[in-house]
């Protein structure tokens, strides 16, 4: 048995995905907190495109099961006026539980002024939208006075917003920009919490670790949005090989592993909305040449990634059924985690309580690595020992949703010992 001489309690993680020796309590000495399950539940969302019937985007009952299969509760589309098909495509996303994040419009007017756009939602999609969302990158495709362009753009769509009484309640996010990393367009957009209900992040890792620089880009977003919550509109990989832009390639088998952990560092980080961009690949791409045609966790053929296949996993796992229906509201969970000597902060936790009474106990290592995208090479991450002491035996699950939706051990034991790789790892736990 491994000797474990650094300890931690299990905490559900709102600010920060490390556990380090300052947040160390004693062991056992309180009820752990856990996040509700709708904390995980509501997070997941995709990009995807609604306003066409041609192509992969035209193939609705593959796209609803893919949606069903994810456990994306949400999804982020550009509206349009006119378009009475995607209109009725909408109201059928929203029948089968999944809800707008509509992109509305955008200073060029090509897609609409946000005055229409706001009544043809009041009109017929206001049980199916979940929020509003201001002009795309505008900083990156406008001109020179994209400033002014955008914050009168934004000024209207979120007066329209809350002067329409079917619409007054929908939040509006502010809008995402396109620089990644720097503050140059933040300090020039300045604070907007006025005119926004959310603030809202494009945060691509390029082949790093999920979680990378997200904190330096959620710190940049608050210079806009101020303490309000902040979605994430877009995140995720392109798996094009052979570009030549900056933006990283990340392999296909990577991108499995990691999207697990992608999710739970936003929820980790109290992140209330993730959308992953995107759900289909947009365009036939043979080559591998160009990093806009393999962003998707499906391919063109609509066939699935490793990503999605990990992510579906995940939602099997935290969705599992069991024959004994529980015991409600969770008993008050105790329990101590104990990790080598020194590795404290390599470790991240999130506890969830499921509402049949047993808890979801997700375990990484945020720095773990597999891939260096720089150089394009695999890498080794080792690997690291941890247990969980129970104060009373508990019936122990462990999961891995890169490798499967079903159960790698089942036990019943008062001390869990793992063995921490790159992976995420899900402990469903209830009392023996």
């Amino acid at each position: 048995m491994t000797a474990f001489p650094r300890r931690a309690g299990i905490k559900a993680l709102a600010a920060t995905p490390l556990i380090t020796a300052a947040t160390q309590r004693p062991a056992m000495a309180a009820p752990l907190r856990a996040l509700a399950m709708n904390s995980l539940t509501s997070t997941l969302g995709v990009c995807m495109v609604t306003s066409t019937t041609v192509g992969p985007w035209g193939q609705r009952p593959q796209i609803l099961q893919a949606l069903s299969d994810l456990g994306a509760t949400w999804y982020r589309t550009n509206l349009y006026t006119g378009n009475k098909r995607q209109i009725s495509w909408l109201q059928e996303l929203g029948a089968n539980g999944h809800q707008l994040h509509a992109l509305m419009g955008n200073p060029s007017q090509m897609t609409g002024t946000p005055e229409p756009l706001v009544a043809l939602v009041a009109a017929s999609l206001t049980g199916v939208t979940q929020s509003f969302e201001g002009p795309n990158e505008w900083d990156l495709r406008g001109g020179a006075d994209w400033v002014p362009e955008l914050r009168t753009y934004q000024t209207r769509l979120y007066q329209a917003a809350k002067a329409t009484a079917a619409t007054r309640n929908i939040p509006v996010a502010a809008p995402a920009f396109g620089t990644p990393w720097k503050s140059t367009s933040y300090d020039a957009f300045g604070y907007a919490g006025n005119i926004c209900d959310w603030g809202n992040s494009h945060i691509y890792t390029g082949g790093f670790v999920p979680g990378y620089r997200t904190d330096l880009m959620l710190d940049l977003e608050r210079r806009v949005s101020g303490p309000i919550p902040q979605m994430v509109s877009e995140t995720g990989w392109h798996n094009a090989p052979n570009t030549t832009t900056s933006h990283f390639y990340t392999p296909e088998a990577v991108a499995g592993v990691y999207a697990p952990r992608l999710l739970l560092e936003y929820v980790a980080r109290g992140v209330p909305k993730m959308s992953l961009y995107e759900l289909i690949n947009d365009r036939a791409d043979p080559g591998g040449t160009d990093r806009e045609a393999n962003f998707g966790l499906l391919r063109y053929d609509l066939s699935r990634k490793p990503a999605f296949h990990s992510m579906a996993n995940l939602n099997a796992v935290i969705n599992q059924q069991f024959r004994t229906g529980g015991r409600g509201q969770p008993a008050p969970l105790f329990a101590d985690i104990q990790v080598e000597a020194g590795r404290l902060d390599e470790l991240a936790t999130v506890l969830v309580a499921r509402p049949d009474g047993r808890y979801l106990l997700f375990v990484w290592r945020p720095l773990a690595a597999i891939y260096d995208p720089r150089k394009r090479l695999y890498l080794n991450p080792g690997t690291m020992p941890m247990s969980v002491d129970w104060t009373a035996p508990k019936r122990v699950r462990r999961f891995v949703p890169n490798q499967s939706a079903s159960a790698l051990e089942v036990r019943t034991e008062s001390r869990t010992e793992l063995t921490l790789g790159a992976e995420l790892q899900v402990l469903i736990v209830e009392p023996a």
